[in-house]
Formats: C-alpha cells, sequence, structure tokens
C-alpha cells in the first residue's frame, strides 16, 4: 500500500484535506489500458461452456477522479474541497491554491426539503448521516424434536 502524502511538489507531509480532479489524458490512458488488460484476462480465462463475460463502455474522464491530498500548507478550502476539479488544477502548488481552477458545478440534487446539518469536533458543519432502520430480525426457529444425524 502507497502511503498517502501532500501533494505538492517536494513537500511530503502528512495531508490534512483530500479532493477530487478529472484525470489528465496520460492518467486516463492508463486507467483505459489497464481495464483492457483485465478485461482481455477475464476474457481468456472465462469458462467456455458459460456465456462470455460481457463488459459496459470502457472509462471516460467523465468517469474517473483522481485523488489529490494537502497538507496544513498546501490545501485548498474546505468549499473547494467538495467540488470536482479540473484535469489541468494546479493546486496544492502553493502559488494556484485560492484559485487553483474553476471546479465542476455541483449536481442538482433531487431531493426538495432541507439537508439536515451537523457540526463536527473541528468546527465543520457538514451534512448529518441520516439513520437507516435495521431491517427486522427474523423470529427464531425452534426445533421440534431432538436433532439427529443422516
Amino acid at each position: 500500500m502507497q502511503a498517502t502524502i501532500c501533494g505538492s511538489p517536494g513537500c511530503g507531509a502528512v495531508p490534512v484535506v483530500q479532493w477530487r480532479r478529472r484525470p489528465t489524458a496520460a492518467e486516463l490512458d492508463v486507467i483505459v489500458r489497464a481495464e483492457q488488460a483485465r478485461r482481455d484476462k477475464a476474457r481468456l480465462l472465462a469458462d467456455p461452456a458459460l456465456p462470455t463475460p460481457q463488459f459496459g463502455p470502457l472509462p471516460t474522464a467523465a468517469d474517473v477522479v483522481i485523488s489529490v491530498y494537502g497538507c496544513t500548507k498546501h490545501h485548498v478550502t474546505l468549499a473547494a474541497a467538495a467540488l470536482v476539479h479540473s484535469a489541468a488544477c494546479l493546486a496544492p502548488d502553493p502559488a494556484h491554491l485560492t484559485n487553483c481552477c474553476t471546479p465542476e458545478p455541483v449536481a442538482s440534487s433531487p431531493s426538495t426539503g432541507q439537508v439536515a446539518m451537523t457540526t463536527l469536533a473541528t468546527g465543520w458543519t457538514v451534512p448529518a448521516v441520516p439513520t437507516v432502520p435495521s431491517p427486522p430480525t427474523p423470529p427464531l426457529v425452534q426445533p421440534s424434536g431432538p436433532a439427529t444425524l443422516p
């Protein structure tokens, strides 16, 4: 597993903020070639008695994001970290932190109500995690007699 460090050139400090950006053409090419190799291997190893494995389209730049990390000195704002940045984004380069790029707009949410918010110990206000009711527990089945082995 590769250690995660600040992405600023020559920094190497522990990151405190993570954001996403679209891949460059070279990064996307590596990702697409790796996916194609995975698919080729799956077809090669597939059982001939079963249907041939089917795959969807290969990933495009719109399907992929690259994680970017910044330390306490080289990070974007929390609001900017919530957005997907362009492939040409220069952050966390210190010269481009305040106006690193024009991030993609936030996708519109289908919900129409207000989102419940919660404040973390750090002071950040974030959307509250909705509570999901747990599924009902099935009743226990009681054996009707002594267990017998076949």
